[in-house]
């Protein structure tokens, strides 16, 4: 005989992200679609990167022309016949020299978005020939092995709960089939306003199991092995 507490909670996902443009460029190429899976730092989308690449050039140019005069300034200084001066403007030109290329190399990253995370590409926004504009969403990427349901437990049940606790979940949408789940996290503070602590159970990887999708929690906080029962109508 089991004893169990019963919840109703809609499934959501952990990792569920909006994919922002970085650079206000023209889309010239899409590499994925809705339902497409994804991996981590897979490319999504190109943007028109021409300018970002000329000015990689031009600061790569400046870097080469920083070091060939840092490289003669140390040469000079290192046999006493420039100032201390001179030395550390080269010095500061080479320096600002590498960070303006940094940071024409990160522009250009900006041409080419990635996925944050492996997962399915649950929106597109954007099409060849758009032109995005600064924190544009341009996809929405969800992770669905970081399903979850989230129920809230009154605080009297809390000597029942623990991490690992079994969990079954039953969803109507796709027949009234169960699945075996577990408590993956138990918040450490209770809601003053509900008298509630929010418990957060992970969920098996299961195709049919989506966000959004709602479903019957049963928490099994004991099972009693050989027990006599009874008719509730013998009782």
């Amino acid at each position: 005989i089991e004893s169990a507490l019963r919840f109703s909670a809609t499934l959501e996902a952990e990792r569920d992200v909006r994919v922002f443009a970085e650079a206000q460029r023209r889309v010239v190429e899409l590499k994925v679609e809705e339902g497409d899976a994804v991996r981590s730092g897979g490319l999504l989308i190109r943007l028109q990167d021409d300018e970002q690449r000329s000015a990689l050039l031009r600061a790569e140019v400046d870097l080469r022309q920083a070091k060939r005069e840092y490289d003669r300034q140390q040469s000079l200084y290192d046999s006493q016949l420039v100032s201390v001066q001179a030395y550390n403007d080269a010095v500061l030109v080479f320096d600002q020299a590498e960070i303006a290329m940094d940071d024409a190399r990160r522009k250009l990253t900006y041409t080419e978005v990635r996925a944050p995370f492996a997962g399915i590409v649950t929106e597109r926004m954007v099409n060849v020939g758009d032109y995005v504009t600064l924190n544009q969403p341009l996809f929405r990427i969800v992770d669905f092995d970081s399903i979850v349901a989230r129920i809230y437990v009154p605080e009297k049940e809390l000597p029942d709960l623990a991490t690992g606790l079994d969990a079954r979940l039953t969803a109507e949408a796709i027949g009234g089939v169960s699945f075996v789940g577990s408590v993956d996290r138990i918040s450490p503070v209770v809601d003053p306003g509900t008298g509630t602590v929010k418990v957060t159970v992970a969920t098996p990887r299961q195709e049919s199991l989506r966000p959004g999708m709602y479903v019957e929690v049963e928490l099994v906080t004991a099972v009693h092995e050989d027990a006599l029962l009874l008719p509730k109508r013998a009782v």
